[in-house]
């Protein structure tokens, strides 16, 4: 597995929320993804896995280059029915891997914001 990626993301409450993270050289092929958002006090905020439910969760996503090197994109998904119930303000998140062998990494994590819905 990869060493981990730091990351400063943005949910906006009530949107869509989509994020791709590209790791050139890495070939995640059978691996399952899960991503956790937590507030500060440790209540979890959206937790979204694989396989996609309802058009949310975790892909991954396995292409060559064109020198043959393998290129894997993890994309994280969450749609408004998701995001709504979020509460506004800072938060931290993760995405874990768990690849082909049963070895649990986390991939990237960092920290978010969560910005209120204004236009219902």
């Amino acid at each position: 597995m990869p060493s981990k990626r730091d990351d400063s993301l943005v949910f906006e409450q009530g949107a869509v929320f989509r994020k791709s993270w590209s790791f050139l050289g890495l070939d995640l092929t059978g691996a399952v993804g899960h991503m956790q958002v937590r507030d500060a006090a440790g209540v979890l905020q959206l937790d979204v896995t694989y396989p996609p439910v309802d058009g949310s969760g975790i892909t991954i996503d396995v292409e060559t280059t064109e020198s043959g090197e393998p290129i894997s994109i993890v994309t994280a998904v969450a749609q408004s029915a998701l995001t709504t119930p979020m509460t506004p303000g800072h938060v931290v998140f993760d995405v874990k891997l768990l690849d082909a062998s049963d070895e649990d990494e986390r991939l990237v994590e960092g920290n978010a914001l969560v910005t209120a819905q204004v236009t219902v």
